[in-house]
């Protein structure tokens, strides 16, 4: 979900209502708003929602339920990989010191290492288990992610992408960067136990 524009409100407007934070705001319009989840991790059973990307991947699932066999959906969080996955393309831009945080800063992104996530997938891909799996460990904020990143490869911790820069060069594709989606962990049942669960000695690994 994407917080609504401010309102420009009138000048005699009561002074409790223009001391309102953001986070008012949007508590206010998320009760307007039934099934926004801003706040709310999803389980790996929740309803798909009807945006453009969520039916892609309603479509490649249902195709691939139509397989005779038993079928395992793994949905996959951020790789985290020097040099690949979200890493490889954050990595140019902190070495530059021009990466920024995408905003609000406070979506969440679900990630796994990318070794672990290949044990998952293997696994899914040789045993007898069927069902719908979140291939994500855990979660980590974007304002989060950058300043780790930021101690380690370099960068402004606080410097932030314009929020209308993301909308002039990607247009309705910017809410889905813009937004996140926390998820519930639910890992492949019998797979090896991912090495990497939290993300700090990840990047204390690959950086250090």
């Amino acid at each position: 979900c994407v917080l609504p524009p401010a309102r420009r409100r009138a000048p005699d407007a009561p002074a409790a209502h223009r001391g309102r934070s953001r986070s008012a705001r949007w508590r206010r319009w998320s009760r307007r708003r039934p099934g926004c989840t801003r706040r709310r991790a999803c389980p790996v059973d929740r309803a798909p929602g009807d945006d453009f990307l969520a039916q892609v991947c309603v479509a490649w699932e249902n195709a691939a339920r139509q397989h005779a066999g038993p079928v395992a959906t793994v949905r996959l969080g951020h790789v985290m990989a020097p040099g690949e996955g979200i890493l490889g393309r954050l990595e140019p831009l902190h070495r530059a010191r021009i990466a920024g945080i995408i905003p609000p800063g406070s979506q969440q992104l679900p990630w796994i290492e990318a070794h672990d996530l290949a044990a998952q997938l293997a696994h899914a891909a040789t045993s007898s288990v069927q069902g719908t799996f979140h291939g994500a460990v855990g979660n980590v904020r974007v304002d989060t992610l950058h300043r780790a990143l930021c101690a380690r490869l370099g960068g402004f911790p606080q410097l932030k992408v314009p929020a209308i820069a993301l909308r002039l060069r990607l247009g309705p594709f910017a809410p889905y960067l813009m937004g996140g989606q926390e998820v519930v962990p639910h890992l492949v049942p019998g797979a090896p136990k991912p090495r990497w669960t939290e993300l700090e000695p990840l990047l204390d690994h690959a950086y250090g």
